[in-house]
């Protein structure tokens, strides 16, 4: 008889291997696991997130005082052209608003799970302690400016998108990041 999972020949009766049958076990675990031993979220911050799309405020204002001082004749085109851009801007800074609150991290005995929105629709990652490889922390300019941060878990995820997770808009990162290390015992 062979495993039906890897083809492997079996000893005993049976329809799996030893090695099998414990990762299907050890996946049921971790799948039943709902204990949290740790939980933080991502935080919006207007100051940051001006500062994210600060080039598309000095486009829209160097293009508005383009028209102005090209001629008069264009002044009405200008205060229209200058309430789109502004209104697609606020729409953008709602959409971030949105996808930062509705974003958090949660750490559990054998597991973690990150849920997100990415492109209006939620997404949840859920990944094994053992796949996890590397787990830190980085800031740049901005963020320190903001007590933001940004951490980055790398794992040896199958799924390519999942092998390189970033969370940013993190408050405290350090602090986040030291309690983590606690939790997982690292």
């Amino acid at each position: 008889m062979k495993c039906k999972m890897c083809g492997a020949e079996l000893k005993k009766d049976g329809e799996l291997c030893n090695n099998c049958m414990n990762k299907i076990l050890k996946e049921e675990e971790i799948k039943k696991d709902k204990v949290k031993v740790y939980e933080f979220k991502r935080t919006f911050v207007l100051g940051y997130q001006l500062s994210q799309h600060v080039e598309s405020l000095i486009i829209a204002v160097v293009m508005v005082a383009v028209l102005l001082v090209s001629s008069l004749n264009f002044l009405f085109e200008s205060i229209v052209f200058l309430v789109i851009v502004l209104i697609g801007i606020s729409l953008i800074f709602v959409y971030d608003k949105y996808k930062i609150k509705n974003s958090k991290c949660t750490f559990y005995q054998t597991k973690f799970i990150y849920k997100k929105i990415a492109f209006f629709r939620r997404i949840e990652v859920e990944i094994p302690y053992d796949e996890v490889k590397e787990i830190a922390y980085n800031q740049t300019r901005y963020e320190k400016l903001f007590k933001l941060g940004t951490i980055y878990i790398k794992t040896t995820s199958k799924n390519l998108l999942d092998k390189n997770i970033y969370i940013d808009c993190i408050k405290d990162v350090d602090v986040v990041f030291k309690t983590i290390k606690e939790k997982l015992g690292e």
